[in-house]
């Protein structure tokens, strides 16, 4: 069965690290529906605000966004590094 494609669109004034970011995420997630994939879309926003503007969200979503990132902490530092030192 072949995954769907979902374009994440990027926002006016969006910082092309935050989006790029953004898409990892929500492709390491691999959404298997449409549900799912805005679930993860909020999950990409709040991801961002937490890592770079160092907001706080509710205990589950938090845990959500702390379960994936002891899944994907690697693929996530290697593409920032990537980038950063472009």
């Amino acid at each position: 069965m072949k995954s769907k494609i979902y374009t994440l669109k990027k926002y006016e004034n969006e910082i092309d690290l935050y989006f790029n970011i953004r898409k990892l995420f929500i492709e390491l997630l691999k959404p298997k529906n449409n549900k799912e994939y805005k679930l993860y879309e909020s999950y990409s926003h709040m991801f961002i605000n937490i890592i770079f503007l160092k907001c706080r969200y509710k205990d589950k979503s938090e845990k959500f966004i702390k379960k994936f990132l002891d899944k994907y902490k690697k693929n996530i530092t290697v593409y920032v590094k990537n980038k950063i030192n472009l």
